[in-house]
């Protein structure tokens, strides 16, 4: 995965999935509008050259990358590029180098002048720099499964390879080979002794500077985790070993972990790198570490909070301090937990209705309280309820405990999501009977939009209204989804202001009851794009109006479909339009290519 930092997007190509079948898949994810695109590979055969402007001597074959894993990837900003090398097709280690144009959308094969220097190899690391236009590959496994600690760096000026772990004999032996590589690149130090090279096998690296990158942990020739931190300098093209002190600024001293296929960020901000995860000698691990690069660098150990709540939108209450940090308007009551959820929500499993309906008005803090008569699983059904798979610490026995739990309440959508597991882990058989395998969120989805569809024809009073101008309707709606969908509404509702109280409110904004439907539908999970009568001025508006209340999934939902739909007859009114609003260049570009 890299970073394409000129476009805010991920990039993410190849892998393998369960059963050790490779993968050209290539995936971009948008960072600011929040959403995943599979990337179709381009089949164009035409040569092409990988600089124009520089009148590039080279040419590169246009091809698409194998499909692999163990590959490593980097993006070259300064040439609009994701750069590929090597994997393992599940058959060979190879060494594939290819090249993704991200503006032209296309894949180019590099084709280096000395392409025989390197070796097909999978589960090395690599690192670019834009200021030397040079890409280092380092470590990893080649041909045999046998691990390899060499190191090459490719030069996009000459098209070149240089082997950089080599001895001072080493390249008396090859300066009639090596005769352009001393000027193709900058002046190997020939006092660059094997001793002064990193020993260590598919470390993890990261860039710290335009001229030096770090690499730290992986595994020794004998798959024994290492503990080394070393540098390479991109200006010497040399490596350097960094020791560290292991005196935290507690004054305690922190055990340097030996740690192989963890993730590594760096800090421009405390010029620090951290740490966190990985193995350690085949077991994994959580721990969390920062090594500061003062003077010695030192490295200290950073505590991770146990018992980390799951990011789930419903609450465990401990504190009474939960009354007040988090919105929500049901509590059930367990016997030994409480729970605060939201009754929209729970209000999709019937069992859990009748409760609420023949409730005998339990308070707890002022809201309405549900007893529970069971105790167990019930996190994992508010998960459930809440769109996400439920999570276990013993599959086996909990699911099976779940499954007689949503027999129990009669909650269909569990039962079957239950049984479908059951069978995808072996447990039972099915014998091919046909069950709704739905995601819980499609569940969750269905509902929700079935439940529009009953405030619509007054067959459901929520437990908020809104108006607009000059109209006498009156648009229910619940509050908690208001308040999930809009960051404007969620500030309104929760901070003490009048609407909070009176559960009213009038959408100042909002000049007709298409526009507050399309609002509506879309706070209840009907995507924008499933309604195909909307004009470009339906579109603008309701553009305008999620960017005033602040509905930024529902203002990227109407941009997308804005730009997808450009043409000759509405360009124009939508420069008009959009002229004031300096943040969207992607829908100006795509209007002024018709005008």
């Amino acid at each position: 995965m890299v970073l394409d930092s000129n476009s805010n997007k991920l990039l993410i190509y190849g892998g393998r999935k369960e059963g050790g079948t490779k993968l050209n898949d290539f995936f971009e994810f948008d960072l600011i509008e929040e959403m995943w695109t599979k990337i179709d590979l381009n089949m164009n055969n035409n040569i092409t050259s990988l600089n124009n402007s520089n009148d590039n001597n080279n040419n590169i074959l246009s091809a698409l990358p194998k499909p692999t894993d163990g590959h490593s990837a980097v993006f070259c900003e300064d040439m609009n590029t994701m750069v590929v090398f090597g994997g393992h097709d599940g058959s060979n280690y190879i060494d594939s180098f290819t090249m993704y144009h991200t503006i032209s959308k296309t894949w180019s094969k590099i084709i280096p002048e000395n392409h025989d220097t390197i070796t097909g190899r999978a589960y090395h690391t690599s690192q670019y720099s834009s200021k030397h236009k040079c890409l280092i590959i380092s470590g990893g496994k080649i041909q045999g499964n046998v691990s390899t600690n060499q190191t090459f760096a490719y030069s996009f000026k000459t098209k070149r390879w240089t082997k950089l772990d080599m001895n001072y004999n080493d390249l008396n032996n090859n300066s009639s080979d090596n005769s352009d590589n001393t000027s193709n690149m900058d002046t190997l130090n020939n006092n660059f002794l094997k001793k002064t090279v990193p020993k260590v096998l598919c470390p993890c690296s990261v860039m710290i500077s335009s001229d030096r990158m770090v690499i730290f942990g992986g595994e020794d020739s004998q798959q024994k985790c290492s503990d080394e931190l070393w540098s390479f300098d991109f200006q010497t093209l040399k490596w350097s070993q960094i020791i560290l002190s292991n005196l935290n600024t507690n004054m305690e001293m922190t055990s340097i972990p030996k740690l192989s296929r963890l993730s590594m960020v760096f800090n421009n901000r405390n010029s620090s790198l951290y740490l966190f995860g990985g193995y350690n000698e085949g077991k994994r691990v959580n721990d969390f570490y920062q090594i500061k690069f003062e003077t010695p660098p030192q490295i200290a150990s950073i505590p991770i909070i146990r018992n980390i709540k799951t990011n789930t939108p419903f609450i465990e209450i401990e504190r009474k301090e939960d009354f007040d940090n988090y919105y929500f308007d049901l509590i059930l009551k367990c016997k030994k937990k409480l729970y605060g959820v939201h009754k929209c929500i729970i209000l999709q499993c019937n069992y859990l209705k009748d409760l609420i309906e023949n409730n005998n008005s339990n308070i707890t803090n002022n809201i309405n309280t549900i007893e529970l008569p069971f105790d167990n699983h019930v996190d994992k059904l508010l998960e459930f309820l809440y769109g996400m798979e439920p999570s276990f610490t013993n599959i086996d026995e909990e699911l099976n405990d779940l499954l007689n739990l949503s027999k129990l309440i009669q909650f269909q959508p569990l039962i079957n999501w239950s049984l479908n597991k059951l069978q995808e882990l072996n447990i039972i058989n099915l014998d091919n009977k046909k069950i709704d395998n739905s995601h819980p969120a499609e569940y969750l989805q269905k509902y929700l939009a079935n439940r529009r569809r009953e405030i619509k024809r007054n067959k459901i009073i929520t437990d908020f209204k809104i108006t607009i101008p000059n109209n006498d309707n009156i648009f229910y709606c619940d509050k908690t989804l208001l308040i999930t969908r809009s960051d404007y509404f969620k500030s309104m509702l929760t901070h003490g202001f009048k609407e909070e109280h009176v559960n009213e409110v009038l959408m100042d904004q909002i000049d007709s009851i298409k526009q507050m439907d399309l609002i509506l539908d879309h706070i209840y999970g009907i995507e924008i794009s499933e309604n195909t009568d909307l004009s470009i001025h339906d579109l603008m508006l309701l553009l305008m109006s999620s960017n005033f209340y602040c509905m930024r999934y529902l203002y990227h939902a109407v941009l997308r479909v804005l730009i997808s739909n450009v043409n000759e007859e509405n360009a124009l009114d939508i420069l008009i339009n959009t002229s004031h609003v300096v943040i969207l260049q992607q829908l100006k570009r795509n209007s002024k290519i018709f005008v």
